[in-house]
């Protein structure tokens, strides 16, 4: 059995699940690594509703604010007395300015929650990738063959690279594309893609060629 797909540049309108794939993945090795902080969380997140996310998160604005104004407060406190007895610039007037800047910030600025932050930098990640994946493209459309041994991805001058099946640690599947890892490497291919073989059979394909497989199907 084998399956050929012949790769074309990823559009920006694929970042959506792009993102969500390396969520998934960067959340499962977080799971590997730390399962008694992620088995507290899921514990906490089962009990969770969107009325109690919501007080959460006008809590965390409120101290957000408050903050801000503890700032203002302290950076008045070391600049103005600093600036009356020594005329000069000091340390505690550098420290003041900052701190009156960072409150201001706080007071005025746009609170963000710590999971709209973390969603932000994965969405910055997958945009990185997706960018990455298609200037290595730039000469022309690859093809990456999976063979009943091993992933071939080959160039449209003709070079070769082969990734075997136990070097593969996950492959997830959004609604449009599948992401492939291997060690610190992603390939991603679309399921419209494929040229050689059924596409519904790809997946049951690879869970049964990988050892090691952390298989994540969007539904």
């Amino acid at each position: 059995m084998e399956f050929i797909f012949t790769r074309e540049p990823l559009a920006e309108e694929l970042l959506p699940q792009l993102t969500h794939a390396t969520k998934m993945r960067i959340e499962s090795l977080s799971r590997l690594k730390y399962p008694a902080m992620w088995e507290r969380a899921d514990k906490t997140a089962a009990n969770d509703t969107p009325e109690k996310k919501a007080a959460r998160d006008k809590a965390a604005a409120i101290r957000y604010r408050l903050w801000g104004f503890v700032l203002c407060a302290l950076g008045v406190f070391l600049l103005v007395p600093t600036l009356l007895t020594n005329g000069s610039i000091t340390l505690g007037c550098v420290v003041g300015a900052l701190a009156v800047l960072l409150g201001l910030s706080r007071l005025f600025g746009k609170y963000v929650s710590a999971e709209d932050k973390q969603n932000a930098r994965f969405a910055a990640s997958a945009k990185q990738l997706l960018h990455q994946l298609n200037r290595a493209q730039a000469s022309g459309a690859p093809t990456i063959r999976f063979s009943e041994e091993e992933m071939t991805m080959i160039t449209p001058n003709g070079s070769e690279e082969v990734v075997p099946y136990t070097a593969m640690e996950y492959v997830i599947e959004e609604d449009d594309l599948i992401m492939i890892t291997f060690g610190t490497r992603v390939t991603v291919i679309r399921q419209s893609e494929i040229t050689e073989g059924d596409i519904d059979a790809f997946l049951p394909f690879m869970e049964d060629k990988m050892t090691v497989l952390y298989l994540y199907q969007h539904s």
